[in-house]
C-alpha cells in the first residue's frame, strides 16, 4: 500500500553510488513538509516511464536526478523566452544601431533570475556538488566561444545579428535532449537556430524586430513542454514506487 510518508520525503540512492538525500515537495509548491519516516526510492529500479529496470548506471541516476531538481530546464527556457520578447518589443524604441545588442544584453543580464527559479522550482533539491554542472557550464561557454561570428554579422549586417544569435543559441540547445532525455530541446534546436534564417529570407532587415517573437515564443512552447516532461518523470517515478506488482519494491522505509 501506500506509505504515509511518501508524499514528504524521499531518499535516492543508486547500487555503486549513494546519489543524496533529498526531500521531496508537491509540485511546484512552495512548501517544504518533512516526514519523521523518510522513505527510500530505489531509481535503480524505476525506469524513465515507470517501468522496472534490470540494471542501470550512475550516469543515468545522474540524468533523472537533473530533470527532477532543475524540472529539465524549465525556469532558463521560461526566462529567455521572456527575455527574447522583451527585446524585440524594445527594438522598436531604441536606436536601431542598438537594437540588435538588446538580445544578447537582456539574455545576460536575466540568466541569474534564471539561476534562482532553478534552485526553487524543482521536485527534488539539486545534488551539492551538481555532477551535470560542468557539463552545463561548458554548453553555455560554447555560446560564448561562437560569438566573433555574431560581432562580425554586427559589422557587416548589424539587423541581421540577432539571427546569427538565435543560430548559436538554437545549436547548444542540441546536446541537452541526452542530458534531459526529451526531444523537446533536439525541436527547439532545429526551430530558434533555422527558424530566423528564414524569417530573414521573407521579411528582409525587419527580422532584427521578429526574430525576438519567434525564438522566444518557441522558447516559452518549450519550457513548458519539457515541464510536462518533468512531471511525467517525477509521477512515474511515484506511481513505479508505489507499485505492489514488483518482485522487490522501490519503496522501503528506513
Amino acid at each position: 500500500g501506500r506509505h504515509p510518508c511518501l508524499d514528504d520525503s524521499v531518499v535516492i540512492p543508486c547500487e555503486s553510488m549513494w546519489v543524496t538525500n533529498f526531500i521531496g515537495r508537491a509540485p511546484f509548491s512552495e512548501n517544504k513538509v518533512f516526514c519523521g519516516r523518510p522513505v527510500t526510492v530505489n531509481v535503480c529500479a524505476v525506469a524513465q516511464l515507470g517501468a522496472p529496470l534490470d540494471r542501470t548506471t550512475d550516469l543515468d541516476v545522474i540524468r533523472q536526478q537533473g530533470i527532477l531538481s532543475s524540472l529539465a530546464g524549465f525556469s532558463f527556457l521560461l526566462v529567455m523566452g521572456l527575455a527574447w520578447i522583451a527585446a524585440a518589443a524594445l527594438s522598436y524604441f531604441v536606436p536601431i544601431g542598438f537594437a540588435p545588442w538588446l538580445y544578447p544584453c537582456l539574455g545576460g543580464l536575466t540568466m541569474p533570475i534564471a539561476i534562482a527559479l532553478d534552485r526553487k522550482l524543482g521536485y527534488i533539491a539539486a545534488p551539492t556538488p551538481d555532477p551535470l554542472l560542468p557539463l552545463s557550464l561548458q554548453l553555455l561557454f560554447v555560446q560564448i566561444a561562437a560569438f566573433p561570428a555574431v560581432l562580425l554579422v554586427w559589422d557587416s549586417m548589424p539587423n541581421y545579428m540577432p539571427v546569427a544569435f538565435a543560430g548559436i543559441v538554437g545549436a547548444h540547445f542540441l546536446p541537452f535532449q541526452w542530458i534531459y532525455k526529451t526531444k523537446v530541446y533536439c525541436a527547439l534546436g532545429v526551430v530558434v537556430a533555422v527558424g530566423p534564417y528564414i524569417l530573414a529570407v521573407l521579411v528582409g532587415p525587419q527580422v532584427v524586430h521578429f526574430t525576438g517573437f519567434l525564438v522566444g515564443t518557441a522558447l516559452l512552447i518549450g519550457a513548458f513542454l519539457v515541464r510536462s516532461h518533468a512531471a511525467a518523470t517525477w509521477l512515474a517515478l511515484r506511481q513505479a514506487a508505489q507499485s505492489s506488482d514488483w518482485p522487490e519494491s522501490p519503496i522501503r522505509p528506513q
